[in-house]
């Protein structure tokens, strides 16, 4: 009776073992990050070689009007009236995205591949739909996030992001116009201030 017992309790706390991992958990994320000072603008950014586009020059930027102009004193006057109809929600946002983007998007490709590293269930007729070794370069038949995949997908991003830094940096010494913060004392940068161009 005593041996019924002890297996019973010990059967009971396997389940809400079992039961308590497979809550769905959220993952964590860099809520906590903060920004940090740059030790460099990194002023020659724009001339370091991208790895799939050939030349910045190929991502056409149009120049941007002159800080004199009424066309951009127009674009301040937008943009002071913008900032203060900012509420609460749009606030937080424009926080949460300021402190370093590319971490936000890594953090963002990360959650969408614990999300979707779920195999499938099977078709109406019982069969599963599996990749084709034939045409591995192909997409996968279903959103499978494993391992290989995900690998490739950050890699595209991580190559996404070098290249348009790249490019904005190109652009950003290339037309050489001061941050909005520079030109107008009323507009404050969500940024840290810097003399980078805008």
């Amino acid at each position: 009776m005593k041996k019924n017992i002890i297996v019973s309790v010990l059967c009971i706390s396997w389940c809400i073992l079992i039961v308590s991992s497979c809550e769905e958990h959220e993952m964590p994320r860099f809520a906590n990050y903060s920004a940090y000072e740059f030790t460099s603008l990194d002023e020659q950014g724009g001339s370091w070689q991208p790895i799939l586009v050939a030349d910045p020059q190929e991502i056409v930027i149009d120049e941007p009007a002159d800080v004199n102009s009424d066309a951009y004193q127009a674009e301040l006057s937008s943009l002071k009236s913008e900032m203060q109809s900012l509420n609460a929600s749009q606030k937080k946002a424009v926080k949460y995205w300021t402190n370093n983007p590319i971490i936000r998007w890594n953090e963002i490709a990360l959650e969408l591949a614990a999300k979707y590293n779920l195999i499938p269930g099977p078709n109406p007729d019982g069969t599963y739909t599996l990749p084709n070794p034939a045409t591995p370069e192909g997409p996968s038949p279903f959103p499978f996030a494993h391992p290989a995949y995900t690998s490739r997908m950050l890699a595209y991003l991580s190559v996404a992001q070098f290249d348009g830094l790249i490019t904005a940096w190109h652009y950003k010494y290339t037309y050489n116009r001061p941050s909005p913060s520079e030109t107008d004392d009323a507009i404050q940068s969500s940024y840290t201030e810097t003399a980078l161009p805008s």
